[in-house]
């Protein structure tokens, strides 16, 4: 899990997943949270993405460089896109990611009161989108 979160959102100038704990907190989910068949399928992806893995490049998912790994999972994510059980776990990774402190404070801009509305803000090449959670 924690080689495909960090191929989802590797670290930049900003947190990877990996940095921000997802690993942790998917495991958490799928031993305190997730349903037997929830548990059963997002563990069945993660062998799939290495079962891809060690067809196309002779090597585990985790043991690839991380070129390899987004190549592995490039091409994965082409053949299984639309796969309800890939969506969820691609969605699980980002709201887990964005649920946490880095992702929402340093990946995102978080203020907890914004003001008043500002009708037109300049966009630079710094500014990032704000975080809170309107998006649930």
């Amino acid at each position: 899990m924690t080689a495909v979160a960090d191929t989802f959102i590797p670290r930049t100038d900003t947190p990877g997943a990996a940095d921000a704990g997802v690993p942790a907190q998917f495991a958490a989910m799928l031993a305190n949270w997730a349903a037997p068949a929830t548990r059963t399928s997002m563990l069945a992806r993660l062998d799939a993405i290495d079962a891809a893995a060690r067809g196309g490049k002779g090597k585990p998912f985790a043991k690839l460089s991380a070129k390899d790994r987004l190549a592995v999972l490039k091409d994965y994510d082409t053949a299984h896109f639309a796969e309800p059980d890939y969506k969820r776990l691609r969605d699980l990774i980002l709201i887990l990611y964005y649920n946490s402190e880095p992702g929402a404070t340093v990946e995102l801009r978080y203020e907890h009161a914004p003001g008043a509305f500002v009708p037109s803000i300049p966009m630079t090449a710094q500014t990032r989108a704000w975080a809170g959670m309107s998006f649930f």
